[in-house]
């Protein structure tokens, strides 16, 4: 009887962790804002913090399909270069004088052939995500270039500014919008469907998922085609936004998301995360990044801080995980003396 009494009492411990870092985001979050209303008080107001997003959003939009990826147990470290491949394809459709409503499902119709490519050649070759998206991550920004090479596009019809620019009541971003309606989707998908129970399952352990009924590959097809048109989503709001393409656009992308990622609670092993601590690891490496050029940091430095917020974010968990097994017997209990 005593046994079962710890181990029903083991879930809410995990949940409490779960809601420390979480809770840990909010309150650092919170003291991002104090910072900037301490050095620019009168400058920051509720308008400037949405405002503010304008500048991570792209990059928030790429993380929440991202997140659902690693939870799965795999990467994908081509979608600054997926986005930057559609991006660029829609420049060259307006500069051939394209109808915007044909280029526009172009550009979708690009990003998911990019994430369905990345998915269908790691299911078939059963070689690891990384190396497979290591490879397209080259490859699809190799096309930006070759459609494109150094030149810069800047004729897209400025009556649709408004996707990349635009607010909603002239105060809340559009972008910012997309961003809420895409996190509620992936969140419910990852949380109330039997489709998200199948993406922890295979995070935690692919051969029992396997025995579970789980559709392991065309799980991994799903969402890699998923990660593909969320990226063409967001090569249509930044291309919007900065209103020209290049080949170099989102230009290393892919890393900052994956920080956003584990930042947000999600384990780099797989299996473990929540969408509410993914939104709330967006927030904050992206109100940090905004903290640091006020501060005037130079981008250098700001390079080390970010890749120590993702060390930061990697160990620390696992670290409290490996603690809370030596503190256990395997049968549950304390050892003598702790």
């Amino acid at each position: 009887m005593k046994n079962i009494d710890t181990s029903i009492g083991a879930a809410p411990k995990r949940k409490s962790s779960l809601f420390q870092w979480e809770y840990s985001l909010l309150i650092a979050i919170l003291a991002i804002i104090a910072i900037l209303f301490i050095k620019a008080p009168t400058g920051v107001n509720a308008r400037v913090l949405l405002d503010i997003t304008f500048l991570f959003i792209e990059k928030g939009i790429l993380t929440i399909p991202l997140a659902l990826i690693i939870i799965m147990g795999d990467i994908d470290i081509s979608v600054g270069s997926s986005l930057a491949m559609a991006s660029v394809v829609f420049g060259v459709l307006m500069k051939n004088s394209v109808n915007i409503w044909i280029a526009l499902p172009a550009v979708i119709l690009v990003g998911v052939a990019a994430g369905f490519f990345n998915g269908f050649m790691i299911v078939k070759t059963k070689v690891p995500s990384i190396a497979i998206t290591l490879g397209t991550f080259t490859l699809y920004r190799g096309i930006a270039y070759i459609l494109l090479e150094n030149q810069t596009i800047n004729v897209f019809p400025e009556r649709l500014a408004f996707i990349g620019q635009g607010y909603i009541f002239n105060v809340f971003p559009i972008p910012l919008l997309v961003f809420v309606i895409l996190a509620v989707v992936f969140g419910l998908i990852l949380h109330r469907s039997t489709f998200g129970r199948g993406i922890y399952l295979i995070g935690n352990n692919r051969l029992a998922s396997l025995y579970s009924g789980v559709k392991i590959n065309n799980t991994r097809i799903i969402l890699f085609t998923l990660m593909g048109f969320v990226s063409a989503i967001g090569a249509i709001i930044l291309t919007f936004r900065q209103m020209n393409t290049r080949p170099n656009i989102a230009m290393g992308f892919e890393f900052e998301c994956i920080i956003m990622a584990v930042m947000g609670g999600v384990s780099i092993m797989g299996g473990k995360g929540k969408m509410i601590g993914v939104v709330l690891g967006i927030y904050f490496v992206g109100l940090s990044r905004n903290v640091l050029y006020i501060l005037n940091v130079p981008s250098e430095t700001m390079r080390i801080i970010i890749g120590a917020m993702l060390i930061f974010a990697i160990l620390i968990p696992e670290m409290m995980a490996n603690r809370k097994k030596r503190l256990l017997t395997p049968q549950g209990y304390k050892r003598e003396g702790d």
